[in-house]
């Protein structure tokens, strides 16, 4: 049986690792998820700022592009071991980076839910889509005028 949880706006029933409906957009909130028991502890239970024998939830599994994008300016907020120098590898710091930043986010700080530290890598990645763009396009201008 998939995870599941059902949104309190719209009653749409979706797989547990949507943070927000796939059909009204309201945010799931932790208390919408109603499989099981098990499902709910996997999800409430905050094991962050434990280290690296603690798993972290599978909901926050996935690429981190906080990582990815500013890879030791990211890591000096949250990673805390000497995991933080796989940063100063060029290219290759970066994609460990985003592999297993979330782990490393979660298993290094401690965070008041699952929700905050969405909202913060989510942050994070905004960001540097933000500050690579405003790049991109500064070069992009820059070569027009320069042939003008």
């Amino acid at each position: 049986m998939n995870k599941q949880s059902k949104c309190k706006k719209c009653e749409n029933i979706q797989d547990y690792d949507f943070l927000i409906c796939q059909t009204c957009g309201e945010e799931m909130p932790e208390d919408s998820f109603e499989v099981n028991d098990e499902i709910k502890n996997e999800i409430t239970m905050n094991t962050s700022g434990q280290g690296e024998k603690v798993q972290p939830p599978a909901i926050i599994k996935g690429w981190n592009w906080g990582a990815f994008f500013f890879g030791f300016i990211w890591g000096i907020f949250y990673i805390h071991s000497l995991k933080l120098l796989i940063f100063f590898i060029p290219i290759v710091g970066r994609i460990v980076g985003g592999k297993f930043g979330n782990q490393w986010a979660w298993q290094d700080t401690k965070w008041n839910n699952i929700m905050s530290f969405r909202n913060s890598q989510n942050t994070w990645a905004a960001a540097g889509i933000a500050f690579y763009s405003s790049i991109i396009i500064f070069f992009i201008f820059a070569g027009l005028v320069h042939n003008l």
